[in-house]
């Protein structure tokens, strides 16, 4: 629904500016037509105040490497498909599909920049510029398909917050409350508390709305602009976890702490400096106020990475040289080959539904290879047997 609404606000609104050359003819008022040639390049110039180009090309590629990689809404859709192949091909299809918001989101905001200039910036009032996609809802869509849109959006909404209070409910009650305060509370107590906790999300979220406020007037830079603050620990962690065989658990911990310490500082100086600004030219000015997102999510990466280095190749040196443990087997199971280049048997062309399974019974003939009376093996990843 939200799709079609897209493609035909987009089209009708191409047509009442009158196409791309009247869309690019005349600036709208309050701008001027070097400003509002910017509008219709990718990358800015390096002073640009929302997204210059180096920060572009260095730091957006942190939070790009976060939601691509590690961002569970994406992980739980891979880990759910059928086969490895199905994985990369969904993940391929993703990347494509993610071109269309060039012309279904970025297009339509220009339009509404164009048309509605006056109602998003009025010369003596305060900018709105997060009411460029209800505008231009209101004056583009029909009636019938208005309606269905505010109420897909609505719904769209209310699923990505019940996702996202879930999986923090999830990660609470069995990592932290479940693994550590009561390792032998009850399913019941469990779910009691996981529903408390998804109630104290809600009061943190209406709390915290003012802050977007304050951090910027465009949802879209703020989103950016804490995704840049949070996800370099992450990044970090994953990145040497899978290019540095001597990452360790210590490491990652220290990045975690350094990063998310330098991250929130950032978040929280930030909100300061906005409600109290700073003397231009100190250092608040310059760390808080002049230093863009971008780059800052660039710096703290570079900060995690090499804490999680430094502290994961002291932690090697202080238990004698051992690095993490890596399971021998697993490394020969993986079709992408073990160490010294060996690589292991091929998987199967059309492994059948039930390799992906466990087996359930204990007189059943496993895959791979397996006699009747073994022990059940578990889940093999790829058709890969384990003889």
């Amino acid at each position: 629904v939200m799709l079609v609404g897209a493609v035909t606000m987009t089209a009708v609104g191409f047509g009442r500016v009158g196409g791309m050359s009247g869309l690019r003819s005349e600036p709208p008022p309050s701008l001027t037509s070097e400003e509002w040639s910017r509008f219709f390049h990718i990358y800015k110039p390096p002073d640009d105040p929302s997204f210059p180009t180096l920060g572009m090309l260095l730091g957006q590629h942190v939070a790009g490497v976060w939601y691509w990689c590690l961002d569970q809404a994406i992980v739980q859709r891979v880990l759910s498909t059928r086969t490895v192949h199905h994985a990369k091909a969904s993940c391929l299809l993703a990347g494509f599909l993610k071109i269309t918001p060039m012309f279904l989101m970025a297009y339509p905001g220009i339009i509404a920049r164009k048309l509605f200039d006056a109602e998003l910036y009025p010369a003596n009032g305060t900018a709105t510029p997060n009411q460029a996609f209800p505008l231009l809802l209101q004056h583009t869509l029909p009636p019938g398909l208005l309606g269905l849109n505010l109420a897909a959006a609505v719904a769209a909404c209310m699923s990505s917050l019940d996702s996202v209070f879930t999986a923090a409910a999830s990660l609470f009650c069995l990592d932290l409350y479940r693994g550590w305060l009561r390792p032998a509370a009850s399913p019941h107590e469990v779910v009691r508390v996981g529903q408390a906790f998804c109630a104290l999300l809600a009061v943190l979220t209406l709390l915290w709305l003012p802050i977007i406020d304050v951090l910027s007037d465009q949802i879209f830079l703020y989103k950016e602009a804490v995704m840049a603050y949070l996800a370099p620990p992450i990044v970090s962690v994953y990145l040497l976890g899978v290019l540095w065989r001597r990452a360790n658990a210590t490491g990652a911990a220290a990045s975690f702490a350094v990063g998310y310490t330098l991250g929130f500082g950032r978040m929280a100086g930030e909100v300061w400096c906005k409600l109290h600004p700073p003397r231009p030219g100190s250092a608040a000015d310059a760390l808080f106020v002049r230093l863009h997102f971008l780059y800052a999510g660039l710096l703290l990466c570079l900060a995690c990475l090499a804490t999680h280095a430094a502290v994961s190749w002291a932690a090697q040196g202080a238990d004698g040289g051992e690095g993490r443990a890596v399971d021998e087997t697993l490394l020969a199971k993986c079709s992408c080959g073990g160490e010294g280049g060996r690589r292991a048997a091929p998987a199967p062309k059309d492994p059948a539904p039930t390799e992906w399974l466990p087996a359930s019974l204990p007189d059943e003939t496993h895959h791979a290879g397996g006699k009747a009376g073994d022990e059940p093996r578990g889940v093999e990843l790829g058709g890969v047997g384990g003889g």
